[in-house]
């Protein structure tokens, strides 16, 4: 009978916490965070190198699709994300994901690896109004802590088609 309710309980503690970590994983990738821009530079090394290749509204999200590195250094470590600015000034950061993406390192074709430069970045859109419209860039972080905006010739605007 022991065994029994020991096993019941570690059922229900492996449950509570399956569910906990599937909300909070949910509220990272759903939420896009308003952030302050006051620590990130904007004067960025002409060494970055960037690209949107979409940014399309499907199932109710924003997916956006890119690629940011530094030039001249093998992809080890880069914090990036992709932001969203609306005609405010107001800058939301979108959760992303890396993509491997071997064919800037080939295209490139330096000697250094970017294959790590690539991104996805997705968010619902009912946070959003309908007819609202963000310029599309990336925030990264270097090792060092540096911080820069890099602007992408980009926007999209939201459309729900309600």
């Amino acid at each position: 009978m022991k065994s029994r309710v020991m096993l019941i309980m570690g059922l229900a503690i492996s449950l509570l916490i399956s569910v906990g970590f599937a909300t909070i994983y949910k509220y990272d990738n759903e939420i896009v965070k308003n952030i302050n821009m006051a620590s990130v530079r904007t004067n960025v090394p002409e060494a970055y190198k960037s690209w949107i290749d979409s940014a399309e509204i499907k199932d109710g999200a924003l997916e956006i699709k890119g690629w940011v590195f530094k030039k001249g250094e093998n992809l080890e470590y880069l914090n990036r994300k992709v932001v969203l600015v609306d005609n405010k000034n107001n800058v939301y950061e979108v959760n992303t994901l890396m993509e491997r993406r071997t064919e800037i390192t080939s295209v490139f074709n330096d000697g250094f690896n970017y294959d790590n430069a690539g991104m996805i970045a997705r968010c619902p859109i009912k946070q959003f109004k309908d007819g609202d419209t963000f310029k599309i860039g990336y925030i990264v972080t270097e090792q060092n802590g540096d911080s820069y905006y890099i602007p992408v010739d980009k926007s999209v605007t939201i459309e729900k088609g309600e």
